[in-house]
């Protein structure tokens, strides 16, 4: 007999309740601080949020050198861990809750969340770290059964972890995961996160530098890659080319799986000796290429966060609703439009058109920003 959507309701509230008794029994019983041997952190999240994380992967891996950390992301996310000193094994999935959310051609994993945690359970870790907002990874974190499992209490799910801490929302995400860290008695202090490239992928950069023309500066530029949520005009942005070309700058466009038009779009009417255009450069890949970038320009994407942390002089375009993001890097300039956020995209479904406040960042203040890091240098 199907039950009501009330019946559901009151069971699911029921369990929680239990669990959270148990939480309370369970608190009794913890014992800190912990050194556990193997650890695995957990954030299949966007490149931005995998990001963040870095601060407290490495503050981890310093305060205990002899642990052997994994990290369990998405496919997009491998790229930028496979090479990073912290990393010992990188593991993916696609979470298909997550693939709706982000802007990635990569397509669910084929086993569910129940088979992950048993195949984690295999794999005897002795602490887990949960970075998201997740409860159904709350629950992937139970069913590994670690005796160690760390993660945010303000979720479903949370009455599974053995230490679950309160999120402080008025803080930056790289300072609320640093908190994860309390538990083990590690005292959160920041840490500039690190991004090495794979050889793999400095191997690639390097062979498309070497189709550029010799001896210009580069100026790297990425008009897409947030799912279309908030897009600057193609010919603003030829106005902002035509200013780097004249100061001598090679430009390379970067696009991703649905945006290839966009991207011809930008270039249109530019020759090739002043524009070209890379196709699907993985995380790892635009990382390579940032060491030699002199210059960037884009929207608020995992391509920025990527220059800004690898210190590129960088002009990012943001919505009105993105003020709240944390850029990880010095050389950052983030231009927010002068107007309120009109919720062009907190409709359900999402109106995944141009949002309105992209008409108020103009090609003046992108390149009164361009002239603040010519003056620094």
């Amino acid at each position: 007999m199907k039950k009501s959507a009330g019946e559901e309701t009151r069971a699911l509230k029921t369990i929680e309740t239990v669990g959270m008794f148990l939480r309370r029994v369970r608190h009794r019983f913890n014992h800190m601080p912990l050194k556990p041997d193997r650890i695995l952190l957990i954030c299949l999240d966007d490149i931005y949020q995998i990001i963040q994380t870095f601060p407290a992967l490495q503050l981890l891996k310093e305060s205990i050198p002899d642990a052997s950390i994994d990290y369990l992301t998405g496919d997009w996310g491998r790229p930028l861990l496979n090479a990073h000193p912290a990393v010992h094994k990188v593991w993916t999935y696609n979470a298909p809750w997550i693939l709706c959310h982000i802007c990635t051609s990569e397509i669910p994993s084929e086993i569910g969340p129940a088979a992950l945690g048993w195949e984690i359970r295999r794999r005897q870790f002795q602490a887990i770290i949960n970075f998201q907002h997740d409860g159904r990874l709350n629950m992937l974190a139970g069913l590994a059964g670690s005796p160690v499992r760390i993660g945010y209490g303000d979720h479903p799910g949370a009455f599974l972890l053995t230490h679950d801490i309160k999120s402080d929302l008025g803080n930056p995400p790289c300072q609320r995961h640093l908190d994860l860290l309390k538990p083990l008695g590690i005292k959160p202090v920041f840490r500039p996160p690190v991004i090495v490239p794979p050889p793999r992928d400095i191997d690639s950069a390097n062979a498309v530098m070497d189709g550029l023309t010799p001896g210009k500066p580069l100026a790297v530029i990425c008009p897409g890659g947030n799912r279309r949520e908030f897009q600057w005009k193609p010919d603003l942005y030829r106005t902002v080319m035509k200013r780097l070309n004249r100061d001598g700058f090679q430009i390379l466009l970067l696009g991703g799986p649905s945006e290839t038009a966009l991207v011809n779009e930008v270039g249109r009417g530019m020759t090739i000796d002043d524009v070209q255009i890379w196709n699907f450069p993985t995380s790892g890949e635009i990382a390579a290429l940032a060491k030699r970038t002199r210059f960037y320009l884009g929207i608020n994407s995992g391509a920025s966060h990527i220059m800004t942390v690898m210190g590129v002089p960088s002009v990012v375009i943001a919505g009105s609703r993105h003020q709240d993001t944390v850029w990880l890097g010095l050389n950052c300039r983030a231009l927010f439009p002068n107007e309120p956020c009109r919720t062009c995209l907190l409709t359900d479904p999402p109106d995944l058109q141009n949002c309105s406040c992209a008409r108020s960042v103009t090609p003046g203040m992108v390149l009164s920003a361009y002239e603040s890091f010519r003056l620094k240098t």
